[in-house]
């Protein structure tokens, strides 16, 4: 047990409620001594004989209030205290009581000269597992013994560095922790014994302690953990040994489900030294010092892993763990190479990892998909926030498009019905179905064999039904004629363009020479 400095925080008027509850426990303290005083469990001499001859003869005087004063004043500081409080018990007159600030909080004891304050707040407080020990903590560095406190009593085991049995499920029971006991090995009931196995990876993220000169084992999972817990605090405040908690070492773990064989596991990443610094003082708890430790933990991982699923070094494994589209897959290969193994949040999905990446490799992945260097660039700059996959797919389109067209003949000199009918072939070849009906849908012509040309083209794609009355009868009987003259065009390959699309133009009645630009072939 550290030395536990006391912070005086001033005097406070005393109210009935606590002038009545204070002199409850003087009287029941002094019918009952033994509760400020530990109760033996060793073979050898005990430390607290001196105290307890000492006590008794107070006891022998204590109808003697003038005499309980003067026991107040000599002695040891136990009986000292303890001399006091029943002199307070007593008399029943108490105005003004002290504050001290407490790791549990603020407590309030009545004060009195030549009696250390850690002393008469333990004294005062024996009814509390944590405050009565300060009532003995000098006597401990003195004799070199160990004494714990249980929900009921103090136990001294002397030089035996072993609670009693009732010890650790005192405080687990206190903090409200739901546990099991295996052996020596007390854990939540989300853990069993294998998770606390140094060796083995644990299935989940946990704090474990191990009090190895008691041969005591205490695991508890993040799930469990509370967040206003201190398993350490609650039990150095309940041992009365000089740096007591410098006997337990304390070791979060990173928990997962192994999907992997790898040749030894990287799971094991050391919490900061600052972190449980923190934690041994009592400044957080249980669950914010898990809750913080994973947050750098994951930043040192070398694992790829998804929630609590790992799979060392398994790139592939991670992605498909994922169930990405062919699109996705290609994208997260490509930054996770770039990346390298990282842990994720399980809820964590393939555009959320390409938006976390977007603005330093999302030029790249473009260039990687497309392999065209210009198009990767123009489409990069019109990005819109969420559309990184879109993006992608936009890409590919626009180089199939490129390809596409440039395998086709370019014209000249064309009339508008056959620059429209050109228009509508090459958009359908380059770009698609949805596109060439987007076409369809804006162009909104007044001329007939326009619009004949038009329904023609929705009928090939059987898109005309339901809008029929759009059309003249003549438009809707012409535009049936030729829809088989659409529907080569629209399905023809590069080699019989030019032809498909004169055919279609010389049945609606139009027998314009085609004057060729130019023909690429991809």
């Amino acid at each position: 047990m550290k030395r536990r400095r006391v912070n005086v925080m001033g005097i406070r008027t005393a109210t009935k409620v606590q002038v009545k509850e204070i002199t409850r426990r003087a009287k029941q303290l002094e019918k009952n001594p033994e509760l400020v005083i530990p109760e033996c469990k060793h073979s050898s001499i005990c430390p607290f004989e001196k105290v307890r001859r000492e006590i008794q003869r107070i006891r022998e005087i204590k109808d003697d209030e003038g005499k309980l004063k003067k026991m107040a004043a000599k002695g040891t500081q136990l009986a000292r205290a303890y001399a006091a409080f029943v002199s307070v018990g007593k008399s029943g007159k108490i105005t003004y009581l002290a504050a001290a600030n407490m790791p549990t909080g603020v407590i309030t004891y009545v004060m009195r000269s030549k009696i250390k304050k850690e002393v008469q707040i333990g004294v005062q407080h024996f009814d509390d597992p944590g405050l009565r020990m300060l009532a003995v903590k000098d006597l401990v560095k003195k004799f070199k013994v160990w004494v714990f406190s249980t929900n009921k009593k103090m136990v001294c085991t002397g030089r035996d560095c072993s609670p009693p049995n009732e010890f650790v499920p005192d405080i687990l029971n206190s903090l409200k922790y739901r546990y099991k006991k295996s052996g020596n090995a007390y854990h939540c009931q989300d853990l069993g014994p294998q998770d606390m196995r140094q060796d083995k990876l644990p299935g989940m993220t946990h704090l474990l302690m191990d009090w190895q000169e008691a041969g005591i084992g205490i695991a508890i999972c993040e799930r469990c953990a509370g967040k206003e817990k201190n398993i350490l605090g609650a039990i150095t405040e309940r041992v009365a040994r000089h740096n007591f908690s410098d006997n337990i070492s304390v070791k979060p773990r990173l928990g997962f489900e192994c999907r992997a064989k790898c040749d030894h596991c990287e799971s094991n990443v050391e919490a900061e030294d600052k972190l449980l610094q923190e934690y041994k003082s009592r400044m957080i708890s249980d669950r914010e010092l898990l809750s913080r430790y994973k947050i750098s933990a994951l930043q040192e991982f070398d694992c790829f892993a998804l929630g609590e699923l790992c799979f060392g070094k398994d790139m592939l494994a991670f992605i498909e763990s994922m169930e990405p589209t062919h699109e996705e897959k290609a994208a997260l290969a490509y930054i996770l190479e770039k990346t390298g193994p990282t842990a994720f949040a399980a809820n964590t999905t393939p555009n959320k990892i390409l938006a976390e990446h977007w603005d330093e490799h999302g030029l790249g992945l473009l260039e990687e998909a497309s392999g065209n260097h210009d198009i990767a660039v123009e489409v990069h700059k019109g990005v819109e926030d969420g559309n990184y996959y879109q993006a992608i797919i936009e890409a590919k389109n626009r180089v199939k498009e490129s390809e596409i067209l440039a395998s086709l003949p370019e014209f000249e000199g064309l009339s508008k019905l056959a620059a429209f009918a050109d228009a509508v072939g090459k958009t359908y070849k380059g770009r698609g179905r949805e596109e060439t009906l987007a076409l369809l849908q804006r162009t909104q012509p007044k001329d007939t064999k326009m619009k004949t040309f038009k329904f023609a083209f929705l009928a090939a794609l059987d898109e005309a039904k339901g809008i029929e009355w759009k059309f003249t009868n003549t438009e809707r009987d012409f535009g049936s004629f030729l829809m088989e003259y659409a529907q080569q065009l629209l399905n023809c390959d590069p080699d019989n363009y030019t032809e498909t699309l004169k055919s279609m133009l010389s049945a609606s009645g139009n027998d314009e020479e085609l004057t060729l630009i130019q023909w690429k072939r991809c």
